[in-house]
């Protein structure tokens, strides 16, 4: 949790779907539980579960919109990619030579910065020695 706290942007475009999908699956496994006639101990562990998982499907599809729009600022309609849940489980660290996503446009290497939300020119020297991802991403020219 305190790397999305730590990327601004991300967090805030994050917030709302986690805080409203935990609370509504709060309220909605105390009000199961107690018409069940069971005690209502497990809700905040249904509302934690429901919490973490939106937070990471609703984090890909958000970073992915994010991604396309932004390398349409530097006219890249593709880019490669590690899907949001493995960059919760992979921080940017200096001198790390995995990246969240990788665009390779007209010969300018560019890494995603989540705590910019927004692409970083690489420079030169380093570029060469990034792992690109795996997932190939192609984005709709309507984004």
């Amino acid at each position: 949790m305190g790397r999305i706290l730590s990327a601004p942007a991300l967090a805030a475009t994050l917030a709302p779907w986690v805080i409203g999908t935990t609370l509504a699956a709060g309220l909605g496994a105390i009000a199961l539980l107690r018409f069940r006639g069971f005690s209502a101990i497990w809700a905040p562990g249904i509302a934690l579960l429901a919490g973490t998982v939106s937070l990471v499907v609703v984090g890909d599809s958000l970073t992915l919109r994010a991604m396309c729009a932004e390398a349409a600022g530097h006219e890249a309609s593709s880019f490669q990619r590690n899907s949001f849940s493995w960059s919760l489980r992979h921080p940017r660290r200096a001198f790390n030579f995995e990246v969240h996503a990788l665009s390779d446009h007209e010969g300018t290497r560019r890494i995603w910065s989540y705590r910019d939300m927004a692409w970083v020119v690489l420079p030169p020297g380093v570029a060469g020695n990034i792992d690109p991802p795996r997932q190939q991403v192609a984005c709709a020219a309507s984004r």
